[in-house]
This record gives structure tokens, sequence and C-alpha cells, in this order.
């Protein structure tokens, strides 16, 4: 979760985690040498999350991962295009 409001004079600092298309914010830490954050609720902000999960099991976008995947369980992999368990999406025709 994310520090929702801070107080007047808090400050902090963004772990930051780049990738190829966008950057990610993973980590909200104090820049202070205490290191902690004063600040009250704590709960995500920004947009919903839900459409930025991507299950590596099933290759759908939604609000699970492989570990709870539903989708052709049992199986090691599944290909992206058509779900078979046979391939993957690089040998699907």
């Amino acid at each position: 979760g994310w520090f929702s409001n801070l107080d007047a004079d808090e400050h902090v600092r963004f772990v930051i985690r780049k990738r190829p298309e966008d950057s990610e914010v993973t980590a909200v830490i104090s820049a202070e040498s205490s290191g902690k954050l004063k600040g009250g609720s704590i709960r995500s902000l920004g947009k919903n999350k839900s459409h930025a999960v991507r299950c590596f099991k099933c290759g759908h976008y939604g609000n699970h991962t492989a570990a709870k995947c539903r989708t052709s369980l049992g199986a090691e992999k599944t290909c992206y295009g058509c779900y078979a368990t046979d391939h993957l999406i690089t040998d699907c025709a």
C-alpha cells in the first residue's frame, strides 16, 4: 500500500523499477534519517491496479497471478494466443 497523506514537512523517496515500456514506483520510503514515515492511512493510490496485473500462466490481465490461476490448472505452460497447453505463443499457428 501507499501512504495517502503525509505530514506537511515529511519528505519521501521513490524506488522506481525501469522497464522498456515505462517506469513503475515499487516503494515509497522516508528521505529522513529515521527512515520512518509518519503519514496517516495506507491505501493504494492511482488507477485501478486490476488491469495492470498479468497472469503469466494464462496470459490474462486481471486480478490474479499464476499462483492463483484457475485457467489450465496443472499446466506448466499455456499459449497466450489460443490458451493451448502444448505450445507457447511463439509457436502458435
